[in-house]
């Protein structure tokens, strides 16, 4: 029962001491009461709440760098396994990807070790040496207390003694209050006044050792990396650099892909433009590459300049990839100059002026067609050339064209993809064309150009257009070129 009754009181006397210093405060803070200011007590204070903050920091910051380092080498780790799933077996850079590895596991213990160093030889340490500061901190507390409670005891006793009326009996009480508060607070500010001098030069001696272990395991870290890195870099030291730039596409481009179609009838549009642009032979249905496909390489040399036209009557397909090469006399180099190919069915060739073979359904064969020169590099070398016709991307001339001009695209050939002809010039200047292939001039008047080059084009009449590329102008095909 005792003990309860000293629990109560206990309880009650806290209570009454903290209102009575909350209420000081605030009279203190609006100049209804007076506090006691001690210039050196509190700079050293100043300058240990200080110190303490930094020490807490330097052991958290100790702790997230060796954190730093292991997300670093879990996020190098998966850039290695993600470049090892799309990277070939056996490419030039396998050598790289297995450096990368070797790297990773030396880098990962040198950190190992590093952060066991700095958890024991600098954390541990300091959150040690932190006990004191926790120590200071709980002893301001106080300090701040006993000088409230001071400075409350004496207000009390001013207004006791300053009193006109009334008994005065309670002064000897308060002045009593008073002095032991102040010889409370006296003694505790002498103690803090000595001690926070030390513990701030302390400092240095303990710092020092610190310093020295921080140095020590940072350098051995570095060096172990500098090392793996090392043999890292040589495994790719053969390995030039700078290609990467400017890689070239090698799916559909955009502007022809499928995407761009919507209806069924654009279906038909768009696969006839590829396959005239890709050097597709032969009607619809003759087995081709796909769309995207380069132009059609002629096998043994059949179908250069000066090799004869391939025959194809109705109801024989045109020769695909893998057919039987022509007879030898009608291949290779010094092949006579193509003779004038007879019809079919008994009538002339149709020349210039003529009415053009009207086009056959899909699967169909074409036409008796003269098989015109591929772009540059397909056909067979030395061949007479005589003046040029249009050097098709795919599909055939009209039969019995003369070679002796640049010839007309027959009905039954594939149409020029769309946007060449009509199409307004581009906003601030001439039209540009991006070329599809490599083309030579082969008279005065043409305009030799490369796969990728960009051409001004000057005017565009039928299938020869004339373009500026480099200075220089002169005439090329339309369908080796498509408008940008």
């Amino acid at each position: 029962m005792s003990d309860a009754m000293d629990t109560l009181k206990s309880g009650c006397s806290r209570f009454t001491t903290g209102f009575g210093r909350t209420t000081h405060k605030f009279m203190a803070k609006v100049g209804k009461a007076e506090t006691t200011h001690d210039p050196a007590y509190e700079a050293e204070k100043i300058v240990c709440v200080e110190a303490g903050k930094k020490l807490k920091q330097l052991a958290a910051h100790l702790g997230k760098v060796a954190e730093l380092f292991s997300t670093l080498l879990v996020i190098q780790d998966e850039i290695a396994n993600e470049m090892d799933g799309v990277y070939k077996e056996g490419g030039e850079g396998t050598d790289g990807l297995r450096g990368q590895q070797e790297y990773l596991e030396s880098a990962k213990a040198a950190r190992d070790q590093m952060e066991q160093t700095w958890k024991s030889e600098l954390i541990q340490p300091i959150e040690e040496y932190l006990v004191q500061y926790d120590m200071m901190h709980k002893r301001m507390t106080e300090v701040d207390n006993r000088r409230t409670d001071m400075d409350r005891y004496y207000h009390n006793l001013l207004k006791l003694t300053e009193k006109t009326t009334g008994t005065k009996d309670n002064i000897p009480k308060a002045d009593a209050q008073y002095k032991q508060a102040k010889a409370l607070y006296e003694a505790l500010l002498q103690e803090m006044l000595q001690d926070m001098p030390k513990l701030h030069e302390d400092l240095v001696p303990f710092m020092t050792p610190l310093i020295a272990v921080y140095n020590t395991s940072y350098a051995e870290f570095l060096s172990t990396l500098n090392g793996c890195s090392s043999s890292f870099k040589d495994a790719v030291a053969s390995i030039s650099v700078g290609s990467q730039h400017g890689w070239m596409q090698v799916i559909t481009p955009q502007e022809s892909s499928q995407v761009l179609v919507k209806t069924v009838s654009q279906v038909v549009v768009v696969q006839s433009e590829s396959y005239a642009a890709e050097g597709g032979a032969g009607g619809y249905g003759a087995p081709q590459g796909g769309y995207g496909a380069p132009p059609q390489q002629q096998q043994y040399g059949g179908g250069g300049y000066g090799a004869p036209p391939r025959q194809n009557s109705y109801g024989s397909p045109t020769p695909g990839y893998g057919a039987a090469p022509p007879p030898p006399h009608q291949q290779g180099y010094g092949a006579p100059p193509p003779q004038p190919q007879q019809p079919q069915y008994g009538g002339p060739a149709p020349g210039y002026g003529a009415p053009p073979h009207q086009p056959q359904g899909y699967g169909s064969p074409p036409p008796q067609a003269r098989s015109m020169p591929p772009p540059p590099g397909h056909g067979a070398p030395g061949a007479p050339m005589g003046s040029r016709a249009l050097p098709p991307a795919g599909g055939p001339l009209t039969s019995g064209a003369p070679m002796g001009g640049r010839g007309l695209p027959t009905a039954g050939a594939r149409p020029l993809p769309a946007g060449r002809g009509a199409a307004p010039p581009a906003a601030g200047g001439a039209p540009k064309a991006h070329a599809l292939y490599n083309f030579t001039a082969q008279e005065g008047n043409e305009l030799s150009f490369k796969k990728g080059d960009v051409i001004t084009i000057v005017s565009r009449d039928g299938d020869w257009w004339e373009g500026e590329l480099a200075g220089r102008r002169g005439l090329l095909p339309a369908n080796y070129v498509s408008l940008m």
